[in-house]
């Protein structure tokens, strides 16, 4: 991936920089580990909200 845009972000050893979306969203992220994924963004296509909704993510994981 190019990252000639952003030549001042410096990557640890174990991290990798993803490109979603063509390269208009950029994550870094842990190489082993749970990583995003697009998925999410498919899925929220689907999802039509107005103000005042209530919206509850019920796949989100809990850190301890």
């Amino acid at each position: 991936m190019k990252l000639s845009r952003f030549p001042d972000i410096k990557l640890k050893p174990d991290e990798a920089m993803d490109a979603f979306m063509d390269g208009r969203l950029r994550l870094i992220q842990s190489k082993s580990g749970y990583r995003f994924s697009i998925d999410a963004v498919f899925l929220a296509e689907f999802v039509s909200t107005k103000p005042g909704d209530t919206v509850v993510d019920l796949g989100t994981p809990v850190a301890c």
